[in-house]
């Protein structure tokens, strides 16, 4: 973080990559801008994602940016998405832990008119109490409806980390406590230019998109940077969840760019392959994190499987774990959506964090290092959680 919390402190700087399609720069205003030209695309993705550095869940306000996600996403006026449908666009909005994404789907001759929707969302705005009764009824019957992978996971990061491991979904003692006093502060937090990143990925150039970027933020008042809050080392722990079947196994790792990061993608992906009916959850993060492996049916599996140290498996696992964390990453960077996504997900939690240095890491990547990444799934350094009662 000392590398990005510089560049927002020198102002503009770009960070052109060379024989590579994609760019990143720093505005004086401390925003982040992002492109990624992928010629093949169809469409083109464009995405503001404002970084909660300075706005962790607690139990206090927990759901609150879900809940202002919500709001924000109708735009000031409540017809943001209505208007977007009508000219062919699409928005979509999620809430993360590192940070808050909005993504508008467009035609390539649309990028302006994506940009101009999206900074519709950071502008200063009214929350009526009839709008945040409305949503926390959604917010409802989204908890109500988590997937059982959703559940686990959300287990697994609290008995790891605790409080900072709080899931985004909110709690309705927290959200019922909100205001629209609350909601106005929020916005005003988050919408700081220093917590700014656009990311955009299509078919245009680079070097287009960030032009397009910069004069669409070109009239916004600078930002207020301040230091980051990091989110501790986790533990490992043991837990239960009743009235869920299997169970999840989740290995502690530190930032995406990291030789241990590296190893257990690698290591988690090859367990998962293992045991067919297996999923994977991971999204990448320039903090402490968890890279999780569970299932129903498959449970049996991967319990086994996840003890086997043994050279032989090792060494029979190495290169295919390799590889399947090869394609992850590049599968992600393939798509306009997913590769804004990821490039500015990581943008916005330290400015010098891209895909690239992952992959660099898994080409370094050796069996001791995999052997490593298969351990932290081992019963004595990871986190469980099986479904039912102790």
């Amino acid at each position: 973080m000392v590398v990005a919390w510089a560049a927002l402190a020198l102002g503009t700087f770009t960070a052109p990559q060379e024989d590579s399609p994609w760019l990143r720069t720093v505005l004086p205003t401390g925003a982040i801008l992002v492109a990624h030209s992928l010629p093949e695309a169809k469409r083109t993705s464009a995405q503001l994602l404002l970084s909660a550095r300075s706005w962790p869940e607690s139990s206090a306000n927990h759901g609150w940016r879900h809940l202002w996600e919500h709001l924000a996403a109708a735009g000031p006026n409540g017809d943001l998405d209505i208007r977007l449908e009508s000219a062919g666009m699409t928005l979509r909005a999620r809430t993360f832990r590192d940070a808050n994404q909005f993504e508008i789907e467009c035609a390539p001759a649309q990028l302006d008119a994506a940009l101009d929707a999206l900074l519709e969302i950071l502008r200063p705005r009214a929350f009526p109490s009839a709008a945040l009764a409305k949503e926390l009824e959604i917010l409802r019957h989204e908890r109500a409806l988590m997937s059982v992978p959703e559940r686990l996971s959300s287990k697994a990061w609290l008995l790891a980390y605790g409080e900072e491991g709080i899931d985004t979904q909110g709690s309705e003692e927290a959200l019922r406590g909100a205001t629209p006093a609350d909601m106005e502060r929020l916005h005003s937090e988050l919408c700081d230019q220093s917590k700014v990143t656009i990311s955009l990925a299509g078919p245009q150039s680079a070097e287009l998109m960030i032009q397009a970027a910069k004069s669409a933020l070109a009239p916004i008042a600078p930002g207020k940077p301040e230091p980051p809050q990091r989110r501790q080392a986790g533990a490992p722990a043991k837990g239960f969840l009743p009235g869920v079947d299997g169970g999840v196994l989740a290995a502690l790792t530190g930032s995406f760019d990291s030789r241990e990061a590296a190893a257990t993608l690698a290591a988690g992906l090859a367990l998962a392959a293992h045991s067919p009916g297996s999923f994977f959850i991971y999204t990448p993060s320039a903090e402490n994190s968890l890279i999780l492996v569970g299932g129903t049916d498959s449970w049996p599996e991967l319990l086994k499987a996840a003890e086997d140290s043994s050279p032989d498996s090792a060494a029979r696992r190495f290169e295919a774990g390799v590889d399947l964390a090869r394609r992850w990453v590049r599968r992600q960077l393939a798509d306009p959506t997913s590769s804004a996504f990821l490039r500015g997900y990581l943008a916005s939690g330290a400015f010098g964090m891209s895909p690239e240095k992952i992959l660099g890491q898994l080409d370094r990547l050796t069996l001791a290092d995999f052997r490593q990444g298969w351990a932290a799934f081992g019963a004595d350094q990871r986190v469980e959680v099986r479904g039912g009662q102790p």
